[in-house]
């Protein structure tokens, strides 16, 4: 089986638990995570488009779009229902967008941006600081839990994808800060020469960080793979 196959096929057959279980992990995940936060945000909900600003927000919609598409490909797996290879490598390549945007969210967030939580809270409605919690945090704990009886096996194919969706949301970004006039970060403010580059930068270390998880992925969950000189720098797309 050569490399696209094997790593497309880990998205089809998980190897932990069972069919089952895998199952009942992806509609947890579908389900929990999604309403409790928006549980947790009411009275502070801004309009979707809005909410588009945020990666955090964007991420968290991703995990669900992912979770009902996995708990599909679940229940065809089980009834001995085919997949198509394109909808694998559509869920395969969502699947990869939503935990490494998750990755990032749960970094950011609780390395950056928490300590100053207690302050911000002053100013917001109540809830606010139990919101930002759970908007930060139970998606992540949903995904990888996935991760965990999933076990998949990420594509070392990816990265030019990886390098469009990270322009289609500076773009995004960029649009809906001129459109409504301010920024959800201070540091992209679309004012001068300083957000473009951040962009500059940012991109490339979205491609290093999406690189480095695909690698551990595929040395930890590919035992299927016993020929390593299949992780080699002739999978990187871009270069």
């Amino acid at each position: 089986m050569d490399y696209h196959n094997v790593s497309l096929q880990s998205f089809h057959d998980p190897r932990f638990g069972g069919d089952y279980l895998v199952l009942l992990v992806r509609i947890f995940c579908m389900i929990f995570p999604m309403v409790y936060c928006e549980y947790a945000s009411i009275g502070m909900a801004a309009s979707f488009f809005l909410r588009t600003y945020y990666l955090t927000s964007i991420s968290k919609i991703m995990v669900t779009i992912i979770s009902f598409f996995g708990a599909i490909i679940s229940l065809c797996k089980i009834n001995n229902i085919g997949v198509s290879q394109t909808s694998l490598e559509i869920y395969q390549l969502m699947y990869e967008a939503a935990f490494v945007s998750q990755v990032i969210v749960f970094t950011v967030y609780w390395v950056a941006i928490h300590n100053s939580l207690e302050e911000r809270a002053k100013e917001q409605p109540a809830g606010y600081a139990h919101s930002q919690v759970c908007n930060h945090l139970l998606p992540f704990v949903a995904i990888s839990c996935d991760m965990l009886v999933t076990r998949p096996v990420f594509s070392l194919e990816h990265q030019l994808a990886f390098f469009i969706m990270g322009t289609l949301y500076t773009l995004n970004n960029f649009a809906q800060t001129k459109l409504f006039g301010w920024s959800p970060y201070p540091f992209l403010k679309w004012e001068d020469w300083t957000s473009i580059g951040l962009y500059l930068v940012g991109c490339p270390a979205l491609l290093i960080l999406y690189t480095v998880i695909a690698l551990i992925t595929n040395v930890v969950n590919s035992k299927e793979i016993e020929d390593f000189e299949l992780i080699s720098f002739q999978y990187f797309s871009f270069l």
